[in-house]
């Protein structure tokens, strides 16, 4: 059976290392979890995760010794379950023989429309809307609420990845003017800006999504 290793910077994670996500990794194989990883020396880490198959970071985790890279040991695969790597997995490992994953685009749908809820909320003035009706005014102030639209509106994506794509085609039908800045994208859709740089990007935006 493979063996697994998290090795906790201090305590795992448990929005990560959930009672249902325990029990199905140790259904396939040895799950080890380790914490106070942080006590350890890179050299220390390094042999003890030389010893398993594979190794499973996340939010919390002791940051992985490059030395891994030339001499791994054991260890066959690195599987980061969240996001951002660069905390905890050096460049090193990622140009590696050692293959290293993330998420990918799982999270993509969901941030992107929470990003999307965010706008919304913003060019309607939602929480001026909310005040005034928790102090038990329904009425609108003499000025008026804040009430701006997406149409025509000169909208900054910065980063045009998995997120930032799904949240182009998810504001697309409401008609804003979006303008993109990715200096490494290179296939920005037709009805899009490209936008040389951030500077540029916040100048002529009246809102961005990052």
């Amino acid at each position: 059976m493979a063996r697994f290793l998290h090795m906790a910077a201090n305590s795992a994670q448990p929005r990560a290392w959930t009672s249902p996500f325990v029990a199905a990794l140790r259904a396939l194989g040895d799950l080890d979890i380790i914490e106070d990883g942080n006590k350890l020396c890179d050299d220390e880490a390094a042999a003890c995760i030389r010893g398993y198959d594979v190794l499973i970071t996340s939010w919390g985790a002791r940051a992985t010794p490059a030395a891994l890279a030339a001499g791994p040991g054991s260890l066959q695969y690195i599987c980061h379950l969240t996001g951002g790597m660069r905390e905890f997995i050096p460049l090193e490992l990622v140009e590696s023989a050692i293959p290293v994953t993330n998420w990918g685009n799982a999270q993509a749908r969901a941030v992107a429309e929470g990003a999307v809820l965010l706008l919304l909320a913003s060019l309607k003035g939602l929480r001026q809307r909310i005040d005034t009706i928790e102090a038990g005014d329904w009425r609108p102030p003499e000025e008026g609420f804040l009430s701006g639209m997406m149409w025509d509106l000169p909208l900054g994506v910065y980063g045009y990845g998995f997120i930032g794509r799904t949240f182009v085609d998810m504001v697309r039908p409401f008609g804003p003017r979006i303008r993109i800045f990715d200096p490494f994208a290179t296939d920005l859709p037709d009805d899009s800006e490209r936008v040389e740089s951030l500077q540029a990007l916040f100048t002529g935006s009246r809102a961005v999504a990052i």
